[in-house]
């Protein structure tokens, strides 16, 4: 819950810095800016933290794995393009794909349509979900036509905003990104891919 309200603080009057979007620009298309900016601010800011985050997390692994790696395992070969760059995680040597990775940060929200769910939106349902799931859950109805109607839909698009996220990205091409968004509440598994392993952490760090 403390974690919550200091996102809640985070949120209020939050926009991107000049640095901010620089950094969108450089990573992400221009359909994909165009899902970006059709978040709310608040959305907007939350998803470059947790973009910087991934990456600083990415290095820590990198600087406390990198002396464990076999001197003649070469994870990637010279001269690979950025977007392949190495990163092994904490337990098992595997190349992060480092594009894939602040992609998937920067977007794994955009199933929160800004006037879907504002800060106030997203605090009622973070609320409802914490104290009253089960009734939480049964008042989920997608359709935002009236006022009586945004209660029940900012739950839906809490619930839901993975897949729907998923879809759009898919229907921009954008598959891998789509599969980390749609995936990256759910618990960790074992086997899952290493940019979700790191793109959960960033998300709760943040």
């Amino acid at each position: 819950m403390i974690g919550r309200i200091r996102q809640f603080l985070q949120a209020m009057g939050a926009s991107l810095s000049y640095e901010g979007f620089r950094y969108v620009a450089e990573h992400l298309s221009e359909q994909a800016q165009a899902l970006f900016y059709g978040m709310h601010p608040a959305d907007q800011v939350h998803a470059l933290r947790v973009a910087l985050t991934a990456e600083e997390l990415a290095r820590e692994a990198v600087a406390k794995q990198s002396h464990h790696a076999p001197a003649t395992r070469q994870l990637v070969p010279l001269g690979a393009p950025a977007l392949g760059h190495p990163w092994p995680s904490e337990s098992r040597y595997e190349p992060v794909n480092r594009g894939l990775l602040i992609r998937a940060a920067l977007l794994h929200d955009v199933g929160r349509r800004k006037g879907d769910m504002d800060v106030w939106g997203k605090v009622f349902a973070v609320l409802m979900a914490d104290f009253f799931p089960r009734e939480s859950s049964s008042m989920a109805k997608r359709g935002a036509g009236g006022i009586l109607d945004r209660p029940a839909h900012a739950l839906f698009v809490y619930y839901n905003h993975p897949q729907i996220g998923a879809e759009m990205l898919r229907n921009i091409g954008m598959g891998a990104e789509a599969d980390l968004a749609l995936r990256h509440h759910d618990p960790p598994q074992p086997d899952e891919k290493i940019e979700l392993t790191i793109l959960r952490r960033a998300d709760e760090m943040n």
